[in-house]
């Protein structure tokens, strides 16, 4: 994701979409997520929910254990 921004180089007017799946898809979902944090201050940024989110919030928000994720 990193390389994408340098090379799009968003601006403050742009909109970045991202199509979910963000955390525990990969290595480094935790450098995942402090690089979209840091997107959002320079530009307008959409996040899209992904499965992997769904299960997340299934297990904060709702009924599901954290077995289910």
């Amino acid at each position: 994701m990193a390389a994408l921004c340098r090379v799009i180089d968003p601006r403050p007017a742009d909109t970045v979409v991202t199509l979910g799946d963000v955390i525990d898809y990969g290595p480094d979902s935790r450098g995942v997520v402090e690089q979209l944090l840091a997107l959002r201050e320079r530009t307008r940024l959409v996040k899209l929910t992904g499965n992997h989110e769904e299960m997340l919030f299934g297990v904060v928000d709702g009924p599901h254990a954290l077995e289910t994720w």
